[in-house]
């Protein structure tokens, strides 16, 4: 795996070697260094939860005695939950691995508040409330609610490491048997199938003070769209794929 130091003058929005940023059959995972042991031992894993379930399912049933149960229904279509319904809702969905395109839409998952998911927050979230709902009770004195959230409190603070340790940014070359197992969704690319340390050929760990400049979004659109449009890019064909069409020839 080759490593690469952060360059905080990148150009063209280029932030890889360009035997690597002109190779469009590359995909990109951006995370926090915090999963870096485990993605470089073990590779890309599918549903791997790195919190404790027990302690998710706590936060449940501390907000459900709170009087605020989960809203999650799992035969309905819902974009919006609650604080326990949104846990609820990552606990009872399958977790396939997401990828980008190229290097620089990446950085939003390698920096910010974005580093290890939207999971993160929304744990956060859930224990924020928690804690206010407790603070309406104290006249009541909630001794064992207190208790049941000290004992979860180490979630926050795996969450607050996640955040706070540097971004990194893997690129992985897949293999044929790989491609056949990634999908896209709104051009976001996700693999139903574990992906081996070999298909690891480099990451770049982001500056930790790095901020996204304002106008991030609008580039990695560019970036994307111009991707999937592309003859010969891995981008294309998934868009070829999906359409249906024979992919036996690169055009």
């Amino acid at each position: 795996m080759e490593e690469y130091v952060w360059n905080p003058n990148f150009e063209n929005l280029d932030l890889f070697p360009h035997h690597i940023y002109n190779n469009f059959g590359l995909i990109y995972h951006g995370t926090s260094t915090i999963y870096s042991d485990d993605i470089e031992n073990n590779g890309f894993r599918i549903n791997h939860l790195p919190f404790p379930i027990e302690g998710l399912r706590e936060i449940i049933n501390l907000l459900a005695d709170l009087g605020e149960p989960s809203d999650y229904m799992p035969n309905d279509f819902q974009f919006n939950f609650n604080h326990a319904g949104a846990i609820e809702h990552y606990l009872a969905s399958s977790h396939d691995i997401s990828f980008t395109i190229s290097g620089y839409p990446a950085l939003k998952f390698a920096s910010g508040s974005s580093k290890g998911g939207q999971i993160v927050g929304k744990i956060k979230n859930a224990l924020n409330r928690i804690r206010a709902l407790i603070n309406l009770l104290l006249n009541e004195n909630p001794i064992e609610l207190i208790r049941r959230l000290e004992r979860i409190e180490h979630i926050d603070n795996e969450c607050n490491d996640i955040s706070n340790a540097q971004g990194v940014i893997y690129v992985i070359r897949p293999s044929m048997e790989i491609m056949e197992q990634l999908y896209t969704d709104h051009k976001v690319v996700f693999s139903r199938e574990a992906i081996p340390v070999e298909s690891i050929i480099a990451k770049l760990t982001v500056d930790a003070n790095f901020v996204l400049p304002e106008n991030f979004k609008n580039q990695s659109e560019n970036i994307i769209n111009t991707h999937f449009s592309k003859p010969q890019t891995i981008g294309f064909h998934f868009y070829k794929k999906q359409m249906g069409y024979d992919d036996t020839e690169d055009n």
